[in-house]
């Protein structure tokens, strides 16, 4: 018989459906230990009940996993899904069935009681839960005060080990050093070791600023943790990675599919590993560096010899006035100006998806940089001759740049009147300066001439990490250790796409020094995810975006086990800045030469519809005036959905969605009515068309129960007209947008939320969605702001709602928020969680914790809230203060539920948000379907099915050995979403094709039946098509054989086993273990049977030796769940038959 992958599937669920014998009629209450352990199949990784079994106020709660797969039906008005059933067992003895949810109180539970959870289908028990005693019951995590939640809940805790304090350089006094604690930040939640329990990656900062700020940053750690509290790994990123919320945004995610989450991130010289035996901490493990590989990055000299003692940091916070020169950034300037003439920018004019093209013939015989510096940096006269964006001439400026006559700098004494004739001397026709070869003298001077123009020493600072060259590496989720490093496919600096020589860059091409001078800042904007771009049935990528102001990237990182790759899906280019150092037409005391966008220009690699070579800062609109560049349109977040239902992920940036191959599904402008306007029509009267720009939050969910299409609510921080907009992620429709105004005209005036936040909030249909504030306005289209209902129209309520974060964290079906955040880093902000009565009342306290920390600064996001222990529920996991331990804190709720739910962790959606919410500015992780208190059954029935169109999950004959034109009967099991199964041969021949099968569960259960003529040993490719008819180009193949006459056994005896016994194994789960049975000679063919009366596949063909009259098997096993085991050996005859043994072998499995 064969067995087809398992994606999604319960084994021992798709075999109930299968055969009749796998039912466990023995199983009795005295023999519930004996059960298999209930382990499911979840997305390529194990998944067990999560069994939650706590000391409460009132008693022992109790609360475990429900999953898709044991459901095969629902009730709407319960909000229950229906099929599996279970039974709680204490001290052996049965105390309650549960038929109405997957928690239980025990009210007269202690913690010396042992409890079991027991999986019922059709009144017979079939698997179970961990044994466990309850977790005792802790009270140092509430506030002191009434009202604090203790009644309705409890928490989990284990310590955390803090590492040493880290001394770092003085960022403004030379010479001397300043110590920084650790203190616990963010986390993320996967399976790393294939026991089906989720563990913990935390994240470890101390003096972090944020990338636009000064200061050296403590290296990031992240240490994995067990949910016992075991230590597995601890890994140091190293100085050349800069801590902060933009940085290196890591990815915790199966990519491989072998049931083990691996751990990828942005790496450096300097960033280490180091495993911990037996799960304990020993600060004495040495660390191993990781691999470093060959990026093509050099230094300006071309130089690349990295060792893992390289320091790339920034000192310049310790110059003075007086001292500028000794700075790091500062001899960056000098070397960056030292090699001006052999730039990209100078000599070529690239642009193109690939920069294949070049417009410097074109453009007269310049390149995108076509003024000498210090004319860009103003030293010019009052006629001097422009260059217009084409290159040619465009008569004279008019005003004389500042710096054309010595202006002095208090900010940089360096910069004097002889520095100043130096560059006066230096050629100004950018004719005359192409044979211009810039001295050392020419390049100190501009760079001094730089710090007097720009007055850069607020950004010039200590802690920066300019020019290290940069990695992207995976560790294995279970020990740490760097499997694979490969060149970070995206690098700060650029390529010349004909010479491939590198230029380092600090963030000039990526629009840092147009306006304020702002070394690494979007060059540096990172963020991540996980997705699943392959569509259904296929591993996921680990996805990663480097920058959203200007140039915006995404690349697809993929892990198969042996080989890290990359491949770049989406690349905007960078914007042309034909002046890289102004951003307007105005030079302080007179008119720039030249200038460029602040950021938001087309990019040069967005094709010929979007950029004109011909006038590079300007976008190519269509008819209606809308445009399509994605440049700066993206937030401080991203979102992964499968936004058409197709199986495949598109990646939801913002204004910008791309489609799982990285071209743009849509992106979206907005109709900016003009201060004065009277419009209400889009389009019509005064205004233009806008970008929807960069913005701190966005969320991305079905919003309604009947689930037409999901919707992306955002805000629109980077000034824009409008505050919030809301918009169709499958159409880029967008649907609101909240604006200032009166009721008879638009105002002029921008708005600005900065935080937004959506949920099921009050007892209206669908989610309510509202900005930072609840406040509202009048405008010509009607009242704007305030609480909006799930398709922008005006709430009936308005209570004032926090916009931290969100958390379903109520048996209810309702939506929670997160309050309470920190200034200081490592600062008790003791997290509170709000409700309100559902009908729009007011949200008060429901949980206070105590000496708890949040994340994101004032954004108060917690360490990560997710589905993590027992029912569907999310749990609030907290780290707490140093003074207060450190420790990590799980809160969960234990209100009895009247719903039954699958775990949010089994909706493949809900996973990658999981792994995407850590990232950046953190944003709530969502399900693929509507969730809420008015979900509508039948549509969530449908959708917690996997997402595995055209997949066959296993196919079964019910013999191996058939005659000629005998009929075979096979049963196959898929989605319900297949409509066809069909036969192939092995030369891929269609044999015949099915649709008529038996939906069983969240299964289609298919009995093909069909004859064969030729005889042989035969493998069947079994493939299956969904509703558009097409096959999948894979499937499952199916083994028996074909003979002309069946192979009589000896006259007078049947089969018969005579002996099993273990020969060789280390007794551990997915293991091979090596049996012998012992047989008559009239055995054809040998298998074990489990407790249950399944067969058990062998990991290969059972072979045979006849010895004295006996048949001796050498059988090989692997198997999945751990325990005590009871096997059955049985034999098959000739005919196909098996026959019942009472051989049988007993041994016990562990993790």
């Amino acid at each position: 018989m064969a067995k087809g992958k398992k994606i999604a599937s319960l084994v021992l669920a798709l075999t109930l459906c299968l055969s009749p014998l796998a039912v466990n009629t023995a199983a009795a209450e005295g023999t519930v230990s004996s059960l298999p352990e209930a382990v499911f199949d979840v997305y390529e990784s194990e998944m067990d009940r999560g069994f939650l079994c706590a000391a409460v106020g009132n008693g022992v709660f109790l609360s475990w996993r429900l999953f898709p797969e044991e459901a095969t039906g629902f009730d709407d008005a319960t909000k229950r899904l229906t099929g599996t059933d279970f039974a709680i067992f204490k001290n052996g003895v049965k105390i309650a069935d549960v038929t109405d949810s997957t928690d239980y109180l025990d009210a007269d539970g202690t913690v010396n009681d042992e409890y079991v959870v027991v999986t019922v289908v059709n009144g017979e028990y079939v698997s179970r839960s961990k044994v466990l005693k309850p977790a005792p019951r802790l009270t140092d995590g509430y506030a002191d005060a009434s009202g604090n939640g203790a009644d309705i809940s409890g928490y989990l805790s284990f310590p955390l080990h803090r590492p040493a304090d880290v001394t770092l350089p003085h960022s403004t006094i030379a010479g001397e050093t300043q110590t920084w604690p650790y203190y616990m930040d963010e986390m993320q939640v996967a399976d790393v070791d294939g026991s089906g329990e989720l563990s913990f990656v935390i994240k470890w900062q101390g003096h972090n600023p944020d990338v636009i700020n000064p200061d050296y940053t403590t290296p990031v750690i992240y240490q994995c943790y067990k949910m016992d509290g075991t230590i597995l790994w601890e890994i140091n990123l190293g100085i050349n990675i800069r801590a902060g919320q933009h940085y290196s945004a890591p990815n915790l995610e199966d990519l491989d599919g072998d049931g083990k989450a691996e751990f990828l991130i942005k790496t450096a010289p300097g960033s280490k590993w180091r495993s911990f035996e037996n799960g304990v901490y020993d600060d004495s493990v040495p660390y191993t560096y990781i691999t470093m590989v060959e990026t093509g990055q050099t230094l300006w000299d071309g130089t690349s010899n990295w060792s893992h003692e390289d320091d790339f940091r920034t000192n310049d916070g310790t110059t003075t006035p007086a001292t500028r020169e000794n700075g790091t950034l500062f001899q960056w300037m000098v070397q960056f100006f030292k090699h001006w003439q052999d730039h990209p920018e100078v000599r070529a004019a690239y642009y193109g998806p690939n920069l294949e093209y070049n417009a410097y013939e074109d453009r007269g015989g310049y390149g995108w940089w076509a003024y000498p510096p210090q004319v860009m940096l103003g030293m010019y006269p009052a006629d001097y001759e422009r260059l217009g964006l084409d290159g040619q001439e465009a008569g004279p400026v008019g005003t004389a740049g500042k710096y054309n006559t010595f202006v002095a700098s208090a900010d940089d004494t360096g910069w004097t009147q002889e520095q100043w004739e130096i560059l006066n001397a230096m050629p100004k026709d950018p004719e005359e300066f192409k044979s211009h070869v810039i001295t050392d003298e020419e390049a100190l001077a501009l760079a001094h001439l730089f710090y007097a123009n720009k007055n850069p020493s607020k950004r010039f600072v200590s802690g920066h990490v300019i020019d290290a060259p940069e990695f992207y590496t995976v560790f294995n989720g279970e020990t740490g250790a760097e499997m694979d490093t490969i060149p970070y496919a995206v690098q700060a600096g650029m390529t010349d796409p004909v010479t491939g020589k590198y230029y380092p860059d600090i963030g000039i091409l990526w629009n840092d020094f147009t306006a304020t001078v702002e070394p690494m800042n979007r060059v540096e904007r990172s963020k991540s995810s996980a997705a699943y771009l392959d569509g259904p049935g296929e591993n996921p990528s680990a996805v990663v975006g480097r920058g959203y102001y200007g140039r915006t990237t995404f690349t697809r990182y993929d892990w198969d086990g042996e080989h890290l790759t990359s491949k770049v899906l989406n690349d905007t280019g960078a914007e042309v800045c034909p002046n890289p150092f102004k951003n307007s037409s105005r030079d302080n005391a007179g008119g720039a030469v030249a200038y460029s966008n602040t950021h938001g220009g087309p990019g040069r690699s967005e094709g010929p519809d979007i950029f004109d070579p011909e006038n590079p800062l300007e976008e190519i609109r269509d008819e209606n005036g809308k445009g399509h560049s994605t440049t700066m349109q993206g937030q401080h977040q991203m979102s992964i959905m499968d936004v058409d239902g197709d199986g495949y992920d598109e990646i939801i940036h913002g204004g910008a969605t791309y489609n799982s191959d990285g071209s743009v599904r849509h992106v979206e402008y907005y109709w900016h009515f003009a201060g004065g306007s009277t419009s209400t029509e889009p389009g019509v009267g005064p205004g233009t068309w806008d970008k929807i720009e960069h913005g701190n939050a966005i969320q991305v969910a079905y919003l309604h129960p009947d689930q037409t299409d999901p919707m992306i609510w955002m805000d629109t921080a980077e000034g824009g007209w409008v505050g919030t907009i809301l918009q169709n992620a499958n159409t880029g429709e967008i649907v609101y947008f909240d604006a200032n105004g009166t009721a008879e005209e638009w105002s002029s005036r921008n708005l600005y939320h900065g935080r937004v936040t959506m949920g099921k909030f009050t007892n209206e249909p669908g989610w309510q969605l509202i900005g930072n504030n609840n406040q509202t306005r009048t405008t010509p289209i009607g009242v704007l702001g305030g609480l909006r209902q799930y398709d922008g129209t005006k709430s009936a309520y308005n209570p004032s709602i926090g916009t931290n974060f969100t958390i379903n964290w109520r048996p209810n079906l309702t939506t929670q928020v997160v309050a309470g955040s920190n200034g200081t880093v490592g600062a008790a902000a003791n997290v509170t969680l709000q409700d309100s009565d559902g009908k729009g009342g007011k949200f008060t306290d429901i949980l206070k914790t105590q000496n708890t920390l949040a994340q994101g600064d004032t954004k108060g996001q917690p360490a990560i809230k997710a589905d993590i222990l027992g029912d569907y529920r999310e749990e609030l996991v907290l780290g707490t203060t140093n003074e207060a331990g450190p420790e990590l804190r799980i809160y969960f709720n234990a209100e009895d539920s009247t719903h039954k739910l699958a775990t949010l962790m089994s909706d493949r959606r809900y996973r990658v948000e999981i792994n995407r919410q850590q990232s950046e500015y953190n944003q709530p992780a969502y399900t693929g379907y509507y969730y809420g208190s008015d979900m509508r059954m039948d549509v969530y029935f449908q959708s917690i099915q996997p997402k595995l169109s055209s997949t066959v999950y296993n196919a079964n004959t019910d013999k191996d050995r058939y005659l000629v034109n005998e009929t075979i009967t096979a049963t196959v099991a898929t989605p319900t979403n297949v409509n066809q199964v069909a036969l192939q041969t092995e030369a891929g021949l269609g044999l015949a094709a099915f649709t008529s099968a038996e939906t069983v569960g969240n299964y289609k259960v298919w009995t093909l039946q069909f004859p064969l003529g030729t005889a042989g040993e035969r493998t069947l490719n079994v493939l299956a098509a969904g509703e558009d008819g097409v096959l999948a180009a894979s499937g499952v193949s199916v083994s028996f054989a074909v003979g002309n006459q069946p192979v009589a056994p000896p006259v007078g005896s049947d089969p018969q086993v005579n002996a099993v016994k273990l020969v060789s194994g280390t007794m551990k789960v997915n293991t091979p273990i090596v049996f012998e049975i012992k047989t008559t000679t009239a055995a054809t063919k040998v298998a074990f049977f489990n407790e249950s009366g399944a067969g058990l596949a062998s990991s290969s063909a059972p072979t045979y030796v006849d010895e004295g009259g006996e048949r001796v098997w050498t059988v090989t096993l692997s198997l999945g769940s751990a325990g005590s085991r009871t096997l059955t050996a049985k034999a098959q005859g000739a005919d196909g038959k098996w026959i019942d043994s009472d051989q049988t072998i007993q041994f016990r499995l562990t993790k």
